[in-house]
């Protein structure tokens, strides 16, 4: 069966709609009717009953019915004339029905009717209509506090300030004490609020707290939004000590200076001008318009200071910070430090931007994070890593791992156990490298010295001495150069072989390339030196006996010319007719005008091709000289085989002259004995 319906909030409003006569006054009920908890809409029947006392007594007059009576949105009016009798004290008794239904139900309760003359004296709980906020209102026409009460315990109370302004004099301001009874704004003071919160000293909290206490205002303009044990104010100064501090909520929080705030959060204290805490726990902001966002046990000591949160930390430098963290502290002018924990920036300007354990102890010095890192000298930065310490001014550490920038803009990028100890040094990373000269460098690599000043080392175990043993790592037990600056100027780097690869003097370029070293090529081919290219040697040594060649593998050797290196060997074909075409020729070099002589290679081309040398391209380049003294020497034995044939023949008619020379002789004589025989004979007849 459906429920009946149930009016609520049932109130009366008088309001004369037309002159009072003799025995009756107009009255208007004005009320709220809920059906099944919600507002009724539809037609119901009502029942008005008019009774001179709120609760006993007759009734004045019959009931009156209305039916059929229009809800709308659970709201209703009624128009009816009403005894009299005390006019100005009639209560109301309601009783409501479904339009038709056969019984009425009765609301609880009587509601009040004000004749016309009381209008203004008493306001209805559903709202008054027809008021004039200039003459009807609820408060105090003297100097009195207006007080609001609940349970019969001052909820809310309105204090006009005892400064007045204007004509008439009226109070500038008023506090309003809302909340706990036991809430507090002291004497004299204006402008104060207490919204609400507040637990009377020693009352119990059974659900939530262990500490009880009232908010309190000691200071003009102050306001407590809530919470409890709550303190505006500096009980030891005066009433301009804070003026215009905040306490949003939370329980023990104290604003104890002009303009300071307190968002919520317990125990915390705004003790500087202007200073802010946003919550947490235990937290206190005592310079000057310092800040703490929140976090546990946070201090700002100094003026424009700020602590974003955490826990532990402390700024007391002015305009420095701690982003938050565990343990930090940001001890000088604009020092900063963002995170982390127990790290320190002390120095004016100086920074850390997390990790653990760092300091940034100079100037303008900077620790990015990593654990236990130190930048100790003026604007020195250590980017992370652990341990490593910047103690050089400028001086750089990006990270790694026990690393040392130990002087002057010295920088260590990373790696481990390295050391830049000579002014402008540098090592890129690695493990155990030394760059001990000035301006030198180490690309990285393990155990390399860079010793000399403007020295390069790197690889394993490359070293450039030191003018002086440092007497501990990579530097130490090489030896020294002579020079007051080590070897300077020298370069040496080093393979993987587990051995010292030393320096001999300054300004050396020296490599130990245990499989060979390669210039415009990634493949020395076995050879200790490849170079893929031009070679130019401006300087020889002094002659010797042994002659350098180029052999087919375009390697620099020795010039042999061993049956052991051939094979097809094969008288020459090429001699004196060839060397007949030989054009020899005098000319100057394009490149630098120099005056020579020699053959033209293309010239040559066209003798024998086994004559000249051709580029990559193909092009001719150049004539095989040494190749000539073959067919020179052919040339040679050729004219020595005809000289001998020639001999051969002078030799044979000088015995075929010297035969006939004899004959010739043995005739002459045999010719002179038969002519002296003839002349003998002819003498006696002469």
């Amino acid at each position: 069966m459906r429920a009946k319906p149930i009016a609520t909030l049932a109130a009366a409003l008088a309001l004369v709609l037309a002159a009072p006569a003799a025995s009756a006054t107009d009255f208007v009920y004005e009320g709220r009717l809920d059906d099944l908890g919600k507002p009724a809409n539809g037609r119901y029947d009502l029942r008005l009953t008019p009774y001179g006392d709120a609760t006993l007594g007759a009734t004045l007059a019959a009931p009156i019915t209305f039916e059929g009576v229009e809800v709308r949105d659970g709201r209703f009016r009624l128009d009816l004339e009403l005894p009299l009798v005390q006019a100005d004290a009639v209560w109301l008794e309601v009783a409501v029905r479904e339009s038709g239904s056969p019984g009425f139900s009765p609301i609880p309760g009587r509601s009040k009717a004000i004749a016309a003359p009381l209008i203004g004296a008493c306001w209805s709980t559903l709202g008054d209509t027809g008021s004039d906020p200039a003459s009807n209102f609820i408060g105090t026409i003297d100097a009195q506090a207006f007080v609001v009460r609940t349970a019969n315990a001052r909820s809310l109370r309105i204090e006009p300030a005892s400064v007045t302004f204007g004509s008439p004099a009226l109070p500038i301001t008023t506090n309003m004490i809302g909340g706990s009874h036991a809430n507090q704004v002291a004497a004299e003071i204006r402008g104060a609020t207490v919204a609400g919160g507040g637990i009377p000293v020693g009352a119990t909290e059974p659900t939530i707290f262990t500490t009880t206490g009232p908010n309190r205002v000691t200071s003009h303009y102050g306001t407590i939004g809530g919470g409890f044990n709550n303190l505006v104010g500096d009980p030891a100064g005066t009433a301009s000590s804070a003026v215009v501090a905040t306490i949003g909520g939370g329980s023990g929080n104290i604003a104890r200076q002009g303009w300071s705030t307190v968002g919520g959060g317990a125990n915390n204290t705004a003790a500087g001008n202007s200073s802010v805490i946003g919550g947490g726990v235990a937290n206190s902001a005592t310079g000057p318009r310092s800040v703490v966002s929140g976090g546990q046990n946070n201090t700002a000591n100094d003026q424009d200071s700020s602590i974003g949160g955490g826990t532990n930390n402390t700024t007391s430098g002015p305009f420095s910070r701690v982003g938050g963290g565990s343990g930090n502290t940001a001890g000088q002018q604009a020092s900063t430090v963002a995170g982390g924990q127990s790290n320190t920036a002390s120095a004016t300007w100086s920074t850390v931007g997390g990790g653990s354990g760092n300091t940034a102890g100079a100037q303008a010095s900077s620790v990015g994070g990593g654990s236990q890192n130190s930048a100790g000298a003026s604007w020195s930065t250590v980017g992370g890593g652990r341990q490593n310490v910047a103690s050089g001014t400028f001086s750089t550490l990006g990270g790694g791992d026990q690393n040392a920038a130990a002087n002057t803009s010295t920088t260590v990028s990373g790696g481990e156990r390295n050391r830049a100890s000579g002014l402008i040094a540098t090592v890129a990373g690695g493990s155990d490298n030394v760059a001990a000269g000035n301006l030198s460098f180490i690309g990285g690599g393990a155990a390399n010295c860079a010793g000399g000043a403007f020295s390069w080392a790197g690889g394993r175990r490359g070293k450039v001495r030191p003018p002086t043993d440092p007497g501990s790592g990579s530097c130490s037990g090489i030896g020294t150069s002579t020079g007051g600056q080590g070897d300077e100027g020298s370069f040496v780097w080093a393979d993987a072989q587990n051995a010292d690869f030393v320096s001999t003097g300054g300004n050396q370029f020296l490599v130990r390339a245990g499989g060979g070293a390669a210039i415009n090529s990634n493949d020395p081919a076995g050879s200790t030196l490849r170079v893929n290219g031009t070679v130019r040697i401006d300087t020889l040594a002094a002659a010797g006996a042994t002659a350098l060649c180029r052999n087919a593998n375009n390697q620099v050797s020795g010039c042999s010319s061993s049956a052991r290196y051939k094979s097809d060997i094969a008288d020459l074909e090429l001699g004196l007719a060839t060397a007949l075409r030989l054009h020899a020729v005098g000319y100057r070099w394009k490149d630098s005008g120099t005056a020579d002589l020699g053959f033209v290679a293309e010239e040559i081309a066209k003798v024998d091709e086994r004559l000249v040398t051709r580029n990559e391209k193909g092009e001719i380049e150049g004539v095989k000289y040494d190749r000539l003294t073959a067919v020179l020497a052919n040339a040679v034995q050729e004219l020595a085989a005809r000289d001998s044939l020639a001999a051969d023949d002078v030799a044979r008619v000088r015995a075929e002259n010297a035969a006939l020379r004899a004959e010739l002789e043995r005739r002459d004589a045999e010719y002179r004995a038969r002519l002296e025989a003839i002349e003998a004979r002819l003498a006696p007849q002469r």
